[in-house]
């Protein structure tokens, strides 16, 4: 009885295996067509200029976006058209129109506000 396996019953050995450990980890069915790796980069892709969700319970988000949608700083971003900035810019300390006007270029690059938006701001705020 020989110890090597021919070039056949080692394919067949390793798609054998891809298969168990395919079924093993619960990827099979439509999932298993992307790469597991590929999936997990698709899940850590985030929308520019978004936050991390808290740790916060429910209810204290909810409270917390009422507060938003109350603020002078998100009915300004609203009025010129630039509201998915609004909960960004609040944590990062500009929760008043006074401190707004203070904005630097860097502060809203650092943001993710890209350059046609940091424009925008910047024109809206000179009028204000």
């Amino acid at each position: 009885m020989s110890m090597y396996l021919t070039r056949e019953q080692r394919e067949k050995q390793r798609q054998d295996s891809t298969y168990r450990a395919r079924d093993a980890s619960g990827a099979g069915g439509a999932r298993s067509a992307m790469p597991r790796r590929e999936q997990d980069v698709k899940q850590q892709i985030r929308p520019m200029g978004a936050v991390q969700s808290s740790n916060r319970p429910p209810l204290a988000r909810s409270a917390r976006s009422a507060g938003l949608e109350r603020s002078p700083v998100t009915a300004f971003l609203r009025e010129i058209g630039l509201p998915q900035y609004a909960e960004v810019v609040i944590q990062a300390g500009f929760d008043d129109l006074e401190t707004l006007l203070d904005i630097e270029d860097e502060h809203m690059r650092d943001m993710g506000m890209p350059p046609g938006h940091i424009v925008k701001l910047k024109k809206r705020l000179r009028e204000y």
